[in-house]
């Protein structure tokens, strides 16, 4: 074979090995992506999650969630501050474990303080973590280290976005505690940053002198309407 031929020959060689390799590297590369994109609409339903709906609970122990706790962080916005919840140390008689809420109402420019209790039936849910008020509200519990702080995912009705509240057992947080917070936030997969609801003693108990003095208003004014009858 002369020199010419040789060369035509390696020419051709190299052609192929070169189609074979980009069709190769493309079939990689396709495979690669499809990979990619399954694990990043994958659901799941364990945190990290992008759905607390999906979120099906974890055998809860009640002892470290009793006690008193604050509202210290939320998300979305709402309108209580200054929340703080007690939840009772042992399931009623009729079954059932009681939460009791104390918090200021900030709604319609109002500081009014406020108090509601809700009671929970102590069945396979709530044995779970998962704390249903009616049909149209639920929250779990999704993370705590069962002596500082916890982590409830929620929602209201079809409305697809997801609620967040963290209690902490101090009310006032350290910028610190704030930032490490704000991390277990985001490994729980969630990108925002949490809202920090008001705790302040003072602002918090203004709420509580007005509604003090409100009382005594009301009972003066009867006190007057008994007399003049």
């Amino acid at each position: 074979m002369d020199s010419k031929s040789l060369l035509v020959v390696l020419l051709v060689l190299v052609c192929c090995m070169h189609s074979v390799w980009s069709q190769t590297t493309e079939s990689t590369t396709k495979q690669t992506s499809e990979a990619e994109i399954t694990t990043e609409i994958s659901p799941t339903t364990e945190p990290p999650f992008y759905n607390c709906r999906l979120y099906e609970g974890s055998k809860l122990d009640l002892d470290p969630l009793v006690g008193l706790w604050y509202e210290t962080g939320q998300y979305p916005f709402n309108y209580m501050k200054c929340s703080n919840i007690s939840v009772d140390d042992k399931v009623s008689t009729e079954n059932k474990i009681e939460l009791q809420f104390e918090y200021v109402d900030s709604s319609d420019d109002k500081w009014e303080s406020a108090k509601k209790s809700s009671s929970y039936p102590w069945n396979s849910k709530t044995q779970n973590g998962i704390f249903e008020k009616n049909v149209e509200e639920t929250y779990k519990l999704v993370r705590t280290d069962r002596i500082t702080y916890a982590f409830f995912c929620g929602y209201v009705g079809t409305n697809p976005v997801d609620r967040f509240k963290v209690w902490t057992r101090q009310r006032h947080l350290t910028s610190e505690e704030m930032m490490d917070l704000q991390i277990k936030f985001v490994e729980l997969g969630q990108g925002t940053n949490i809202v920090w609801v008001e705790q302040s003693l003072e602002k918090c108990n203004s709420a509580m002198r007005t509604a003090g003095g409100s009382l005594v208003a009301l009972a003066l004014a009867l006190l007057v309407y008994r007399r003049n009858i």
